[in-house]
């Protein structure tokens, strides 16, 4: 039975070749998309254009509490330009639930938080990805 995102994805590699696998906490999103232009006509009927058969997807991982090793790989993955350099450049991301492994792209700032006694942990308050593709076997 299908239903995970690599059910529906190619393969892809990724510009950096770098796994990240720090899993998010309390709530990670998965959003499906495809391609479509959904028009709605005055009668209540509805026609939808495919653009593509292509299937996109974006995940939305949330980091409460964070060590500060933990929020400091995951700011140097954003600004280092080896790494993804922001949005310029894909790396690998392992699915926490299925353990697939997928190329993704972020696509959001990313935004530190400083908090409780001392400053010792961190908050990330969000990261966006991409899917791109399902990373090569062996990754």
């Amino acid at each position: 039975m299908a239903g995970k995102m690599s059910d529906y994805l190619s393969e892809v590699e990724a510009d950096y070749a770098y796994v990240f696998d720090i899993p998010p906490q309390n709530i990670m999103d998965e959003d499906g998309a495809k391609n479509q232009i959904i028009h709605t006509f005055d009668d209540g009927s509805i026609s939808v254009v495919s653009k593509s058969t292509v299937s996109r997807f974006t995940i939305q991982l949330q980091f409460d509490v964070l060590e500060e090793t933990d929020a400091d790989t995951i700011i140097d993955l954003w600004h280092d330009t080896e790494k993804a350099n922001g949005s310029e450049r894909t790396f690998y991301w392992e699915h926490p639930i299925e353990g697939t492994v997928y190329t993704v792209r972020q696509l959001a700032l990313i935004k530190r938080s400083q908090a409780h006694q001392n400053y010792l942990l961190a908050q990330i308050s969000g990261m966006v990805l991409n899917v791109e593709g399902v990373a090569p076997s062996g990754v």
